[in-house]
């Protein structure tokens, strides 16, 4: 699967340039015991992002920047084109069963060890058709300095 946004290929394993914009307050994370709406208690963790190479103004608590990843695993956002985001269908529910039931920061780390540096979703239209990227997780930054996925794997595994 691949999609074309802004003039950048996406595609699992091919390198690509991001020009992003994110919020940089954290989410408050769903109440113990209570319903998650979006998935949290099984996202990896990392730097959550949008692609937008020309955000414009951006409102306190937003930024914008550049980050190249090496090695993206590209996954759709929910395999159900045109159902809910987040339900049994999701990129995040993918990820979890895929990497033994691992969530936030052990899930990537496992991500990582796999040979990728991101996660990017990919919303698809009628037919399965990709249509552009949604959501963006940044994992080199689990180390207080950016990691590659080569670095992972080859002992850079600091933090663990």
């Amino acid at each position: 699967m691949h999609v074309v946004e802004y003039r950048e290929r996406f595609e699992t394993g091919r390198p690509v340039t991001v020009h992003f914009v994110r919020g940089t307050r954290a989410s408050p994370m769903p109440a113990p015991g209570g319903p998650d709406h979006y998935q949290q208690r099984l996202e990896p963790a990392g730097r959550y992002m949008v692609h937008n190479p020309n955000p414009g103004a951006l409102p306190p608590g937003w930024e914008k920047g550049v980050v190249r990843f090496e090695s993206p695993l590209v996954l759709p956002l929910n395999t159900v084109p045109g159902g809910p985001i987040y339900d049994e269908h999701s990129w995040k529910v993918a990820l979890q069963a895929e990497f033994g039931g691992k969530t936030g920061r052990a899930l990537s780390l496992a991500i990582l060890r796999a040979g990728y540096d991101a996660v990017v979703t990919v919303a698809l239209g009628q037919g399965g058709r990709p249509i552009d990227t949604r959501e963006i997780v940044d994992l080199t930054g689990l180390h207080g300095r950016r990691m590659t996925a080569r670095d992972i794997i080859q002992g850079g595994r600091r933090g663990r």
